[in-house]
């Protein structure tokens, strides 16, 4: 959902979950693929369903 350009809150309201919860598993993924924006992030997650 990240990559594809929703926010925080917008996964958090599509998933029922709360932001913080969000938040805590953006924060692991970008830990886990060393990204330092969400970018970053969506761009390597993109990559993993693409490449």
């Amino acid at each position: 959902m990240l990559a594809r350009g929703l926010t925080q809150r917008a996964v958090a309201t599509r998933l029922g979950l709360s932001e913080r919860t969000v938040a805590g598993h953006i924060s692991r993924l970008r830990d886990r693929y060393g990204a330092q924006t969400l970018f970053h992030l969506g761009w390597h997650l993109n990559g993993e369903r693409h490449g």
